[in-house]
């Protein structure tokens, strides 16, 4: 925004054209003209807009930068977890694997030593019953 000088000479001239005294026509157009001063410098001009947005710009493209360099991170970060866990599953599905061995191993131990149980009872039978006709106790 261009910034006029408000002229206070012809300000007040035309309040005293007007009917005003020359003192209340002088003071009023320097009242005008200060409080217009203190609007203007508190305006915007062209250029503090255009360094504002190039200063906003600037962070946009650091911000955008810090957030490609995030995202890439949460990737490498996620790839790395995905890995970790296909690691867990495939050891989780081995000992699984090897859990469901030793419980069948351990059922058929068991089935063996009933069955071992039963012929050596089966045996020690046989053979009492062996020595029962060999020496005539039968």
């Amino acid at each position: 925004m261009t910034a006029t000088a408000f002229d206070t000479l012809s300000t007040a001239r035309d309040l005293e054209a007007a009917g005003f005294e020359r003192r209340q026509a002088e003071a009023l157009a320097g009242a005008v003209r200060q409080a217009t001063a203190s609007d203007r410098e508190a305006l915007a001009t062209k250029t503090d807009l255009a360094e504002h947005r190039a200063a906003t710009k600037a962070e946009i493209a650091e911000i955008r930068t810090d957030l490609a360099e995030h995202r890439a991170a949460t990737k490498a970060e996620i790839a790395e977890i995905r890995t970790d866990l296909a690691e867990f599953r495939a050891a989780t599905k081995a000992d699984l694997a090897s859990f469901a061995t030793k419980a069948d191993l351990d059922r058929k131990i068991e089935t063996l030593r009933s069955e071992m149980r039963w012929m050596l009872a089966f045996q020690g039978a046989l053979i009492l019953a062996i020595a029962a006709k060999l020496f005539g106790i039968v």
